[in-house]
């Protein structure tokens, strides 16, 4: 009988514990792997979230920014458009209190007919669509320096 013939019927239980120390040494092997994997994606999911939370961060300071300046803006504008807006009221008040008290002549009306006409109601109509107007073309100028200065 030759050698390897006697040696395996002499050590016939070593082949299955052989392969069975084989195996654990190979899945021992494969579970360090992931586990080493797992550390290093957790490591990297780490870096990655870290990395969002310093742009987010960074997004809502310069959000916050450009909101503050829409903001400032805004009540720049608002405060010249009163400021204008107080202005031509003071204009008119004033050109209105300076008719009446100084017994001035009423302002002519464009006529309708050949006849000029001296007509105190119409000249208080038409000052108040001046005015009126007025108001509207700074309103105007206003949102024009707004729409400019937002872009």
């Amino acid at each position: 009988m030759p050698i390897a013939f006697s040696l395996l019927t002499r050590f016939w239980w070593a082949i299955p514990l052989l392969l069975l120390s084989i195996t654990t040494v190979f899945y021992r092997h494969q579970a360090a792997q992931e586990h080493d994997t797992r550390i290093q994606i957790q490591s990297e999911y780490k870096a990655f979230t870290a990395q969002v939370e310093t742009l987010g961060r960074e997004a809502e300071a310069r959000n916050r920014a450009i909101v503050q300046k829409q903001k400032d803006v805004s009540n720049e504008v608002s405060k010249s458009y009163e400021t204008r807006l107080s202005l031509i009221n003071d204009s008119y008040r004033k050109l209105r209190d300076d008719k009446t008290n100084s017994g001035q002549r009423d302002l002519s009306a464009p006529p309708d007919s050949a006849v000029p006409v001296n007509d105190a109601a119409r000249d208080q109509r038409l000052l108040e669509i001046l005015e009126h107007a007025q108001v509207e073309t700074a309103k105007l100028i206003e949102l024009q320096n707004w729409l400019r200065s937002v872009r």
